[in-house]
């Protein structure tokens, strides 16, 4: 897998659709039990029981009833901003399961009042929201007049084409023709992550470890309601302007292109 196979958008409504459940389903199986785990090695505990982090169990269960959902509605969005709302939140129970999972550890293993002073700097960071929903807003407004996405909307037909949503990332020299460290880095990453204990002691290599969890979950979370908010208040913008809904360009239209 490339940097560049990330960041281009599927060819096709149904699979974009499904992505973030299906990848939502496959992290919360894989980090439910490894951050669940890593707390009860933390506390020393013997063994870890799936069932003692009730937590986590909730938030894989719901990623199958988000896949289950997304599924079952899969050929009925056609409005573009509820589709957008849609893919802002399929991958969502994974995010939670890296943020309060890696919190939890970070929690055992340097106690509640390094917990709680790192809790209020995650909510002192939700202050910013507004202000990067406010720049993310006036970069899409930017896109629309005259970057990468100025030919998506058909003000005739009050078509979407979400084909060039990502151009600019597609498109960008440094992600198509990536650097040597850039391609080594999904094999070498493993290796620096065990020799963190040796550069910077055990104690500081867990708390890397769990601090690199919340930010994933955190970033993430936060990157994907920020992209929920500006799609939805300039869709709606663009819908009042109109005077209609706009809907999105159809599959066939999209995979014939």
């Amino acid at each position: 897998m490339t940097v560049k196979t990330l960041v281009t958008l599927p060819r096709s409504l149904v699979k974009w659709h499904l992505r973030g459940p299906l990848a939502s389903v496959g992290g919360t199986t894989l980090f439910f039990p490894m951050l669940g785990g890593l707390a009860s090695v933390i506390r020393g505990e013997e063994r870890f029981a799936l069932l003692e982090w009730r937590f986590g169990l909730w938030m894989w269960g719901l990623s199958l009833v988000v896949l289950i959902v997304y599924y079952a509605m899969r050929h009925r969005v056609k409005r573009a901003m509820s589709f957008y709302l849609l893919v802002a939140f399929g991958a969502s129970p994974m995010y939670v399961t890296l943020l309060v999972g890696g919190f939890r550890a970070f929690q055992a293993h340097l106690g509640e009042e390094a917990g709680r002073a790192l809790g209020a700097g995650l909510l002192i960071g939700l202050a910013a929201l507004p202000w990067a929903a406010f720049l993310r807003r006036a970069w899409f407004r930017r896109g629309l007049e005259s970057g990468h996405i100025s030919s998506s909307l058909d003000e005739q037909t009050a078509r979407w084409d979400p084909r060039n949503d990502n151009r600019h990332l597609e498109e960008d020299p440094r992600i198509a023709r990536p650097g040597c460290l850039l391609r080594l880095l999904p094999w070498v990453g493993p290796a620096i992550g065990a020799s963190l204990s040796d550069v910077f002691g055990r104690a500081s290599a867990m708390t890397i470890v769990t601090l690199i969890f919340v930010a994933l979950g955190y970033g993430l979370l936060y990157a994907n309601l920020v992209y929920a908010i500006i799609n939805t208040l300039e869709f709606r913008r663009l819908e009042q302007e109109l005077g209609r809904p706009i809907t999105l360009l159809p599959d066939a239209d999209l995979r014939g292109s």
